[in-house]
């Protein structure tokens, strides 16, 4: 997203929406990893309770009824950003919110990287084993910086055999050399005709319609200054 004289502008809000239900911002200079599709085996590891493949784009507890007594996990494929030159922002996931009968922390997280695509050690946001991400969109440890390899590892339980809390999307922000400063990346996308509108602070809104069909493609935009 630029100005009309081709100035890139870094910090701008690029809205991707298509009716109905599909909206997803993205910041420029910023990119996101995401994760939305589990089945098929699309993950490193589990412990065995944990139900990736009845439902593609969502993972449960295995049931019913619910096991009550132990906490289960899974363990992501490895997400590979290109460069060790990163900077890591929020971790976010949906659902944000888990079922209440399900119980308080019913889910949760820790994350870890790496440059050498082996070592894992999962951490929680102060950088230790001991502490778990419990709400979506928390700041990842400065720690993590630096590292080209990322794995996240979800812990799922529940105190009612009736409820299971529930991912569908896990997407974590990060910047670096590979994102120009003046673009935003949206992956996964369906086919058909999205809306596109970028906004930033001392700038006229601009739009766009666009058709996303099969492949990668772009869209340029640019940005007038207010008067």
């Amino acid at each position: 997203k630029r100005t009309g004289d081709g100035t890139p502008i870094t910090g701008a809000y690029a809205t991707l929406s298509q009716t109905p239900g599909f909206s997803e911002t993205e910041i420029t200079g910023r990119n996101a990893a995401a994760h939305t599709d589990w089945s098929g085996g699309a993950y490193f590891a589990q412990s065995g309770g944990i139900n990736a493949d009845s439902v593609p784009g969502r993972f449960t507890l295995l049931g019913i009824p619910y096991p009550t007594s132990t906490e289960h996990w899974l363990i992501s494929e490895t997400i590979d950003i290109g460069t060790a030159s990163s900077t890591f922002f929020a971790l976010s996931w949906s659902p944000a919110t888990q079922p209440p009968g399900a119980g308080a922390d019913s889910l949760r997280f820790q994350m870890a990287g790496n440059n050498d695509g082996a070592t894992w050690n999962f951490m929680g946001p102060d950088g230790t084993p001991a502490t778990y991400f419990t709400a979506s969109d928390t700041q990842l440890p400065y720690v993590l910086n630096g590292n080209r390899y990322l794995r996240y590892k979800a812990y799922l339980r529940t105190v009612s055999e009736l409820e299971t809390p529930s991912v569908e999307e896990v997407s974590i922000g990060f910047t670096s050399p590979c994102v120009p400063p003046a673009s935003v990346y949206f992956g996964g996308l369906g086919s058909g005709t999205y809306d596109l509108r970028v906004a930033a602070i001392g700038y006229v809104d601009a739009t766009s319609t666009t058709a996303v069909g099969a492949g990668w493609q772009s869209v340029d935009l640019e940005l007038t200054p207010q008067e």
